[in-house]
């Protein structure tokens, strides 16, 4: 968001600079703080006071953000009042109630343990010997103790887990283009 023409002092400037930096790496909270610091100087600057709402808003406090934003809708500089009407638009839309078909449920893995994860991906497996063709096949889980499962187990949890992710971008992709 660009300072105002009324708001072109190199303080400001910097502050927004610094305010919109915090923002886009999450620091929500440093914003807010910045834009309050930067209001003792400049309490009339419209794009402050827009930060201000942004940042409220992506702390959780909606319903104050959308008190700052109806302070600014009769701002007397036309791309502050729009911003502003834009933001309350989006704030106080109704929120879509979301299908079951759009959500997945992760299963609880908390009950594995920390050596139950083999994180080797991308290593290759050493080739097996020839089995004699004489010996009987075991089972998969003929090494497993009970309770234990088998690798092949372990790779289908990898696969579901990636499913399930995948699903939940799908679903949200779905909500967001229509």
């Amino acid at each position: 968001m660009a300072a105002s023409p009324a708001d072109n002092s190199p303080s400001l400037a910097a502050s927004l600079a610094l305010i919109e930096a915090h923002f886009e790496r999450g620091r929500y909270r440093q914003a807010l703080e910045q834009v309050e610091e930067a209001l003792e100087t400049h309490p009339q600057s419209g794009s402050l006071r827009l930060w201000r709402a942004i940042s409220l808003e992506a702390m959780g406090y909606t319903p104050e953000a959308i008190a700052v934003v109806r302070t600014l809708l009769h701002y007397p500089e036309w791309d502050i009042s729009q911003q502003a009407d834009y933001l309350l638009y989006i704030w106080q839309a109704p929120r879509l109630q979301r299908p079951q078909a759009w959500l997945s449920e992760i299963p609880d893995l908390s009950h594995l343990s920390d050596s139950d994860w083999n994180f080797t991906s991308g290593t290759s497996v050493p080739p097996t010997p020839a089995k004699d063709a004489a010996a009987p096949e075991k089972p998969a889980t003929a090494n497993t103790k009970a309770g234990e499962a088998s690798p092949s187990n372990y790779r289908m949890i990898k696969i579901l887990v990636g499913v399930c992710v995948l699903a939940a971008v799908i679903g949200l992709l779905t909500q967001i283009l229509h």
